[in-house]
């Protein structure tokens, strides 16, 4: 990067991926993943169009696009999937090339038992765990005289906080506003395959019972194929579920 500073083990990827999994199911456009990431604006855009003309197949590019005349880009089951793989190898301190077998360490990992996805909370990282994966570069160590404990922040990770002196302390209004209760997603209907039809509230709550059954069968077994192909589900209704904002805001 321009600033002395670059991401190593496709960490840019993951901080793309993620961005625009936060805007899901929204499209994104290349500067509003700048805007989110305090990634320079042209690295997004050549990564994202690199993306595209590769067939990636992380972002569907949107033919429509907006009013400034940039692509607007829409993650897809692809992307979430990869995703999710990166920041499980991040907690665990691995490489994020996926292609290879055996991930090279880069980082010692902090947890003991494997690192899970179960919620939104999972998919925050330390600045700790962050480190191993952004480096000085020869110029800004050496020219721009960059100190390791500035990368996060010159990257963007880290949000530097601006205090704004004050003449006099801020009036407090007698009848203060009441923040707005957080919108709901708008409720979305699903076709079952008997033929049923339900909103995204009865869909959360079939997945759960889902969830729980599949979980009571591992437990009432001790067949590993059984308990591989539970597993597997039970990842797959996880993606389905990360993948519908209105159904997961009843799960949460």
């Amino acid at each position: 990067m321009a600033q002395g500073v670059y991401h190593v083990f496709n960490f840019a990827k993951m901080r793309i991926l993620k961005a625009a999994y936060h805007h899901y199911p929204d499209a994104i456009t290349s500067k509003e993943i700048a805007n989110i990431t305090g990634m320079e604006h042209g690295k997004v855009s050549r990564l994202l169009t690199h993306y595209h003309n590769h067939n990636y197949r992380y972002f569907r590019r949107l033919k429509k696009k907006d009013i400034n005349g940039g692509y607007r880009y829409k993650l897809n089951k692809k992307g979430v999937k990869a995703m999710l793989s990166f920041i499980l190898r991040v907690h665990q301190g691995y490489d994020l090339n996926l292609r290879k077998k055996t991930p090279i360490i880069v980082a010692p990992r902090t947890t003991r038992s494997k690192p899970q996805v179960k919620s939104d909370k999972d998919l925050i990282l330390r600045p700790d765990e962050i480190a191993p994966y952004v480096r000085l570069s020869y110029r800004g160590e050496y020219e721009l005289d960059v100190k390791t404990e500035d990368k996060l922040r010159i990257v963007g990770i880290i949000k530097e906080k601006i205090v704004k002196a004050q003449d006099k302390e801020p009036e407090v209004p007698e009848n203060p506003v009441k923040e707005p209760l957080q919108q709901m997603i708008p409720s979305k209907i699903y076709t079952t395959k008997q033929g049923n039809t339900l909103s995204s509230e009865e869909m959360a709550k079939t997945i759960v019972e889902a969830i729980e059954y599949a979980n009571q069968q591992i437990q009432s077994t001790t067949d590993t194929r059984k308990i591989k192909r539970l597993n597997e589900k039970l990842h797959s209704i996880k993606l389905y579920v990360a993948m519908h904002q209105d159904i997961k805001q009843f799960m949460d």
